[in-house]
């Protein structure tokens, strides 16, 4: 089966807190900012976000952000998910 992966390469990109990122994944759309040192780390980095979205069943997603919880000992999924 088919999946589409849109790749933007841009200038600049910011988080929604307004803080700048190397990356995001958001939409559908994996994007990447320029220039940076070493963007196919940050490629490969949104690409597990779109896996996840995509193809991980919702009990997995949950699953794997819950032992990733206690394997950092955070409450925080936004740590989780970028760790």
């Amino acid at each position: 089966f088919p999946v589409t992966i849109a790749v933007d390469v841009t200038a600049q990109i910011l988080t929604p807190e307004g803080m700048k990122a190397l990356g995001s994944y958001r939409d559908g759309i994996i994007k990447v900012v320029d220039g940076q040192a070493d963007p196919t780390d940050t490629y490969y980095h949104e690409a597990v976000h779109k896996y996840m979205d995509v193809f991980l069943p919702l009990k997995d997603h949950v699953d794997l952000l819950a032992a990733g919880r206690e394997k950092y000992k955070t409450k925080d999924l936004a740590t989780v998910e970028e760790t």
